[in-house]
């Protein structure tokens, strides 16, 4: 049952820093206003209210009875007015009553209740109010007795002054609290957007140190962290050139040493190990180059997945989809057609036909792509993206390629911070699913 609570507490809660912050700041404003509130009803208005009230009633029903009992002298009712500023005359003309005032209805209300225990056995009707008075008719045995009493007697505006100065103490406590938390805040979400960026390949540029020191400090790590990752980026990339160059000079003179052979069974078989050393060099040279330096920009990620369908034939990859505008997304462009065009001729590779979806939600893009090959089997699906893996047991020996187009395309996919992942086609082949962030 507890469990059950946490979870519940859990679901309800905002999600983000700024709202669970100020929710902390805002609930115990909003207690003690709540508690102000009680306090203030329960010892002003119940005591207070009910004395004021409790007089009045008791001024009204003396002159009541008087009236009654025949009068008072007039000396004496001069006297009782000015002190008591209550006054009763009988009724003669029917006034155009007015609705008290809304801060005042509760008090005429108790007033109301007060004089009819007070009085049970003489009728009365509260008229309305006329200017700062409060009128009520008694239906005497001597006929109708109209008495008149300032407003005030009973009800008072400082209750809702009261409760406008706390709520508006409130508001102004939780607006300042609220600026303050969002300046907090602000640079949270700006350094959780350039890490999110630096994940997808994407350099914001330096981040503007603001805010406590704690995020200032995670700021200037952050910063620390990316100039090592990007210094560590250009150090392979610059070794690959190294190594590139020293390779393709001994590969050029073996392709000329196996040129001038004569006939040999063995030349086509060397001429082919040549040219796969070089494709597969330059293949991951282009892709550490793209990596450093091309940049990102939105993309229609429909247009750019027909631009790769249509490098190859067209009875060979088809595309469906049920999103009828444009899927705009940043990303590298070439990076991600060279992904998905190694996918697509993987597939081919070991297939005739190639089947590519796309679908979109709020949080991700998913390109897939099927093939009706022989299909990949469970326990070898994690070993396709390692480098220079061909799996001749389940796939076609003959074939070509040397082990790197899959590793490249998932290697695109995590700079872009998704990933690709295999699984059955409906049409017996494989299955590759690549996930793009949103």
């Amino acid at each position: 049952m507890s469990w059950h609570r946490r979870l519940r507490l859990r679901d309800v809660m905002p999600r983000d820093l700024f709202r669970r912050s100020l929710l902390m700041v805002a609930l115990p404003i909003l207690l003690l206003f709540c508690i102000a509130t009680w306090f203030f009803f329960d010892r002003h208005w119940d005591t207070v209210q009910r004395r004021l009230i409790s007089s009045v009633t008791s001024e009204l029903a003396f002159l009541v009875r008087a009236h009654e009992a025949g009068g008072l002298p007039a000396d004496v009712a001069i006297l009782l007015e000015r002190t008591t500023e209550v006054r009763c005359a009988p009724a003669t003309n029917a006034l155009a009553a007015v609705e008290p005032e809304l801060w005042s209805q509760l008090s005429v209300s108790a007033l109301d209740h007060a004089v009819a225990r007070a009085l049970p056995n003489v009728p009365h009707k509260t008229v309305g109010q006329f200017g700062s008075d409060l009128h009520i008719v008694f239906e005497t045995a001597k006929g109708l007795l109209d008495c008149r009493l300032p407003l005030k007697r009973v009800a008072t505006s400082t209750t809702f002054v009261f409760l406008a100065w706390v709520l508006g103490t409130a508001l102004l406590v939780l607006g300042l609290s609220a600026f303050f938390l969002w300046k907090q805040v602000v640079p949270i979400r700006r350094l959780s957007g350039a890490m999110d960026a630096f994940g997808k390949g994407e350099d914001l540029g330096a981040i503007q140190e603001r805010g406590a020191d704690e995020i200032r400090r995670a700021a200037r790590a952050f910063e620390r962290m990316k100039a090592r990752i990007q210094r560590q980026v250009r150090r392979r990339t610059e070794m690959l050139a190294a190594i590139s160059h020293d390779l393709r000079t001994p590969l050029s003179r073996m392709r000329i040493e196996v040129e001038m052979l004569g006939d040999s069974n063995d030349k086509d078989g060397l001429r082919q190990d040549i040219a796969d050393m070089e494709r597969m060099i330059q293949g991951y040279l282009d892709f550490a180059r793209d990596q450093v330096t091309e940049p990102t920009k939105v993309v229609d990620v429909m247009a750019l997945v027909r631009a790769v369908a249509e490098t190859f034939r067209h009875d060979q990859v088809a595309v469906n989809s049920d999103i009828a505008g444009p899927l705009p997304l940043r990303l590298r462009p070439e990076s991600m057609r060279r992904a998905l065009g190694n996918i697509v001729a993987n597939g081919l590779r070991h297939g005739m036909h190639c089947w590519i979806q796309i679908s979109a939600s709020t949080e991700a893009i998913a390109i897939i792509v099927d093939d009706d090959g022989p299909g990949i089997p469970d326990n070898q699906r994690g070993d396709i993206f390692r480098p220079f893996v061909r799996l001749d047991e389940s796939r076609n020996a003959a074939t070509g390629g040397v082990g790197l187009g899959l590793t490249i395309a998932r290697d695109i996919a995590l700079t872009h911070g998704g990933d690709i992942v295999v699984a059955d086609a409906p049409q017996g082949g494989a299955r590759f699913v690549l996930t793009l962030p949103r």
